[in-house]
């Protein structure tokens, strides 16, 4: 059972209070009154149609006071599904539903989160071409075939209707453009090293960059372990990947920095 299971949205409306679950209506949200009683985010989610993983939940932060306790948006856009409030609320307030999602960002299109969300839709078969191609405006997707999502910088992989794969378009793995987000210099020392190695053979700098970001990942207390100053050379570059191999018996598979 998810932690979001656990959360217990809606239940028996008492007398003159809401039911606190509120969905799109044109251009306003009304109160949903026929949904599960007690239910969870999932249960709701199932109950408009959604499977859980063509969802995201937005919690905003986490403000106690606020009237809107969370927003359930489809996955990879910033559609919604419903807005879960306090049951004294009656309708949603525009201006409050702004203030809630004012530091929402683009945070459903971290790499993390993206190979996560895309991982879990391979693996429970809930993805469909018909999804995809709604959530993230993509035009002629067809149930078989490989098409490009700019949005997800990825190649999705389509059989019989259904995600079967996906492939980075720039060739980093999520490691690496994740660390490439959280700490730009880290991947850029990185790559220059080794392009001082590999010159023009761009397949083999790549190959480096992504080896020594999975690296760090696996690493405890990342750039904060304690044998980093022993496998960091004259110029401040760390190698990740030989500190897993001489310190946590990672295996050596490749050549590294």
């Amino acid at each position: 059972m998810s932690f979001f299971d656990l959360f217990k949205l809606s239940g028996k409306t008492p007398e003159g209070k809401s039911s606190g679950i509120f969905v799109p209506d044109k251009s306003c949200f009304i109160e949903l009154k026929n949904g599960p009683e007690g239910a969870s985010i999932n249960a709701i989610s199932q109950h408009l149609r959604y499977h859980s993983d063509q969802v995201y939940t937005y919690l905003g932060d986490h403000d106690t006071n606020s009237d809107i306790r969370c927003i359930v948006y489809e996955l990879f856009s910033k559609n919604i599904v419903f807005i879960s409030t306090k049951d004294t609320v009656r309708t949603i307030d525009l201006n409050k539903l702004t203030h809630f999602t004012r530091n929402l960002g683009d945070s459903m299109f971290d790499s993390y989160s993206v190979h996560s969300s895309l991982t879990d839709g391979i693996e429970n078969q809930s993805l469909t071409s018909n999804f995809i191609s709604k959530v993230l405006a993509l035009e002629n997707i067809e149930p078989n075939g490989i098409f490009y999502a700019d949005k997800l910088g990825l190649y999705l992989y389509f059989t019989n209707g259904l995600l079967t794969d996906f492939q980075s378009s720039d060739g980093l793995t999520h490691w690496a453009k994740r660390w490439k987000q959280l700490n730009p210099r880290i991947i850029a020392m990185i790559e220059d090293e080794a392009k001082r190695y590999w010159k023009d053979d761009h397949k083999q700098v790549l190959n480096e960059i992504n080896v020594q970001s999975d690296a760090l990942a696996k690493i405890p207390q990342a750039v904060d372990n304690e044998f980093i100053p022993l496998h960091t050379n004259s110029i401040g570059v760390v190698n990740f990947h030989m500190l897993l191999v001489s310190h946590y018996k990672h295996p050596l598979m490749v050549r590294t920095l």
